[in-house]
């Protein structure tokens, strides 16, 4: 069956990256970590939980 993943965006994490990159060699950091949502693709492979 198809898998169940968790789909992250790659472009935005670099550009994450990037700009917290420049902003340490500005010495503009302000510490703040950024964070990419990443997206959970439920498929076939999972199931819905049932008690017994």
């Amino acid at each position: 069956p198809p898998l169940t993943t968790v789909r992250q965006d790659f472009g935005e994490l670099g550009r994450d990256i990037m700009t917290t990159l420049m902003e340490i060699l500005r010495d503009e950091s302000s510490g703040d970590t950024p964070h990419t949502v990443p997206k959970l693709v439920v498929r076939e492979s999972t199931a819905r939980f049932e008690r017994r």
